[in-house]
């Protein structure tokens, strides 16, 4: 995600915590949430959360 839209999305998100945004704000923040899931795939942390994830299984 592009820094003009992270700072954009940092501030939807404290809107949107605070319940202060519009429905057009909240819209936007959705489609950023979005976005930024397609951005998860480049995401460093996500072998590690899986391989987390798979041990906690196989220990029950």
């Amino acid at each position: 995600m592009q820094n003009a839209k992270r700072e954009r999305f940092s501030y939807l998100s404290d809107k949107a915590a605070k319940q202060t945004a519009t429905p057009h704000e909240m819209a936007e923040y959705h489609l950023l949430i979005d976005e930024w899931g397609q951005y998860r795939d480049h995401n460093v942390f996500d072998d590690f959360f899986l391989r987390t994830k798979q041990d906690s299984s196989n220990d029950k």
